[in-house]
């Protein structure tokens, strides 16, 4: 359920990145990071698995989703790259917990 909704949430966002429609961006951005904060939260309960050992990871890409990404969104020249990383972040999701 968690992973779910940050794979939506994160896909939600690229295609706001794509439209470069700067409302939708931090709409979208929003809603990702409360995603994953969300799943963070699970994850600390223990209410999700992972393949990797350690929250080294995890904690990075919360990390990015909750901190970093916010100041890619904001700056219209740093979209492209936002959208990268929010690529990245997704395919490590799948390595995490696949």
């Amino acid at each position: 359920m968690y992973i779910e909704r940050m794979v939506e949430a994160g896909q939600q966002l690229l295609d706001a990145l794509s439209a470069k429609e700067y409302a939708a961006i931090q709409e979208a951005a929003n809603l990702f990071s409360k995603t994953v904060d969300d799943a963070w939260t699970a994850y600390t309960r223990g209410e999700i698995d992972t393949k990797v050992r350690g929250q080294s990871l995890p904690k990075t890409m919360y990390h990015f989703a909750t901190i970093e990404l916010s100041a890619m969104t904001s700056d219209p020249q740093q979209w492209q790259n936002a959208a990268r990383q929010v690529r990245l972040f997704l395919n490590m999701v799948r390595v995490v917990v696949e």
